[in-house]
């Protein structure tokens, strides 16, 4: 729960000075350790454990070496009854910052002289240019109105290749050193950005004033959310073959840089986001004019209504970094977008006119901005979010007696780490059972959730008219079972990998369909029937037959099902008549599109024919283009 200090906790703190006088005002560093740790779509709640033996009186308990990436709004501490809590202190620890200054000075100074280098070079090189293009125009060339002298032409001919051949490879020469040069100045700039990072990623301290009226031993939690972290869902699908279910692998991709490494520590994944809002949208009146766009007379209070462009940066308020990926809106429109690397952004729109910016970035609090008719606005924006409003309240498994389901649910199988599904109202997490050690490098480490085997429903499709191949498609239907998210997939079918896909549950219907590719064992064939092509030319118009063969045969040892697609022409022309039309039984026909459509199963090395047929009438003085 949140800290809250009300008129009852300062009573008590008095009445616990009065009776119980102050035995000890010592510093306790507290030896405490990263135990679990719940990983968020964006960001994560680390939570340190310590065991403490607390002399009566006050003590300060100092945790160090925290994430400087904290949200110190988030800070949470809890202990036996017994214990009071007095204050909360977060504050970054006093920084040894005089040797990265003196390398940094090292490395300014050194990129001033090679940027001088640099310059110098690059006039070289443009005076080379220019000799080497007076040469050239300044040639020797052949002059037919004078006597021809071979031995003269040929001296100044030498005489000027030489000069040229030189100028070519000192420019080379240069070109070279200029390219050293660049080599070295990229290495310094990123030295920079090193020291420049390592200059403010220092572990910060908190430090927790304490009460207890006795001698008093006890475990503590001390917990908070960092930014630097965060997880996405990834899958790897694998059919054995068309009788067998799909095995479905559910597994995290989890980076995090927070500034603390996580040791045998215990991970929940939640699909939580904590920076997501929590409020309904409310809708704005819908304006409506001519000429204008919807809701424009919302934020237009003059005659002249122009286009406007405003630009700007998204800065974190307390580094003055920029922000990369900050959502930068107009207030009651969907027009907007997002910075750049340099946090820059831009948006052209009449909208702009004396409105509102909303500004909005993962991990920090949302921000509003009035145009009032500027160009340029930079806008630094601070850490916020409370955690009580995602606080993990349990670890148990949690039921899910409300979920409607005609079928019995998928179990997870044990071929991954031990995984506990806690099931909420409105946020699912995969809590493992076994601890992990991720560093805090930046890299991703993929971590299995869960195993699934899924019941299938295996279909095979084909358009043999393009292609003479059967594409085959797994579909799962009440995939909502399985908690999934958006990501990428592996797909594999008979052991061999033979691709990826992406799942997008927010286009999903009730049928997931995952395409597994083509299968050579399913051979298909469309020929046209000759005997059948035909052009009759009596009276005035002219008829042409058509006939194709469509044959599929199954060369698998187990039964499929086969949906086959083809056509017959439709008319656009009351003058075109299409007459005859016949096809293999079974068919379905969509008459307005002219599609047909067979549903076929085939049992293990069967093969089955179909048909097409249709005539096309015309008058004999049009040319009509007949497959």
């Amino acid at each position: 729960m949140k800290i809250r200090f009300t008129l009852l906790n300062c009573l008590l703190f008095s009445s616990l000075i009065g009776q119980s006088p102050q035995k000890n005002n010592g510093t306790i560093a507290v030896d405490s350790r990263i135990e679990r740790v719940t990983v968020f779509l964006q960001g994560a709640q680390i939570q340190r454990t310590a065991d403490l033996n607390l002399k009566a009186g006050m003590s300060s308990l100092v945790f160090e070496d925290i994430s400087p990436y904290l949200q110190d709004n988030s800070i949470q501490f809890s202990a036996a009854e017994e214990l009071t809590i007095l204050s909360i202190n977060y504050q970054a620890k006093k920084e040894q910052n005089i040797p990265q200054e003196e390398e940094l000075k090292k490395i300014r100074l050194a990129n001033k002289v090679l940027s001088d280098s640099l310059n110098y070079f690059k006039t070289l090189v443009d005076i080379l240019k220019e000799e080497e293009r007076f040469l050239k125009e300044h040639a020797p060339k052949e002059d037919k109105s004078k006597a021809y002298d071979f031995e003269a032409y040929q001296s100044t001919s030498d005489y000027y290749s030489d000069k040229i051949r030189r100028l070519k490879l000192e420019t080379y020469t240069i070109n070279q050193e200029i390219k050293k040069i660049n080599e070295r100045l990229h290495d310094n700039r990123a030295k920079m950005r090193q020291l420049t990072g390592a200059k403010k990623e220092i572990p910060n301290r908190i430090t927790i004033k304490v009460m207890t009226k006795k001698d008093l031993a006890t475990a503590i939690k001390l917990s908070y959310l960092t930014k630097r972290a965060s997880w996405k869902a990834t899958y790897d699908i694998k059919a054995k073959d068309i009788s067998q279910p799909i095995q479905l692998l559910y597994k995290a991709k989890l980076k995090q840089q927070t500034g603390e490494d996580w040791e045998n520590a215990l991970l929940t994944f939640s699909n939580a986001n904590p920076d997501q809002k929590n409020v309904i949208s409310e809708l704005n009146p819908y304006y409506i004019n001519v000429g204008l766009p919807a809701n424009a007379n919302l934020y237009r209070n003059n005659a002249s209504y122009q286009e406007n462009t405003l630009t700007g940066r998204v800065l974190d308020a307390d580094s003055g970094e920029p922000l990369i990926g900050a959502s930068v809106f107009i207030k009651g429109t969907n027009v907007g977008t997002v910075t750049d690397v340099n946090g820059c952004y831009t948006l052209n729109s009449p909208l702009l006119k004396n409105g509102t910016i909303v500004v909005s970035y993962t991990g920090f609090s949302t921000k509003e901005v009035a145009v009032q008719n500027s160009s340029r606005i930079d806008i630094p924006i601070e850490e916020g979010v409370a955690l009580d409003e995602v606080v993990v309240t349990g670890y148990g498994r949690i039921s899910n007696s409300n979920r409607q389901s005609k079928s019995k649910e998928a179990k997870p199988e044990r071929t991954g780490p031990p995984t506990t599904i806690n099931q909420k109202q409105t946020t699912v997490e995969f809590q493992l059972d076994v601890p992990y050690s991720i560093p805090s490098d930046g890299e991703e480490n993929i971590i299995e959730l869960a195993a699934y085997e899924v019941p299938t429903s295996y279909q095979y499709e084909s358009v043999p008219k393009l292609e003479e191949i059967a594409y085959l498609s797994a579909e799962v239907t009440e995939w909502y079972k399985y908690n999934l998210l958006s990501g990428s997939a592996n797909l594999y079918f008979e052991n061999t990998f033979i691709g990826k896909s992406e799942i997008d549950i927010s286009t999903l219907s009730d049928t997931l369909s995952l395409s597994l590719g083509r299968d050579r064992n399913v051979q298909i064939k469309r020929e046209r029937n000759r005997i059948y092509q035909k052009k009759n030319l009596v009276g005035s118009k002219k008829t042409e037959s058509r006939d194709y063969s469509i044959i599929i045969r199954n060369n698998k040892s187990v039964p499929v099902n086969i949906i086959v697609f083809d056509q017959i022409p439709v008319s656009t022309n009351k003058e075109i008549e299409i007459e005859d039309v016949a096809y293999a039984k079974n068919a379905k026909l969509d008459k307005d599109k002219g599609l047909l459509r067979w549903e076929i199963a085939l049992g293990a090395q069967e093969e089955q024919a179909l048909f097409v047929r249709y005539k096309v009438k015309y008058p004999k003085s049009k040319y009509v283009f007949v497959e």
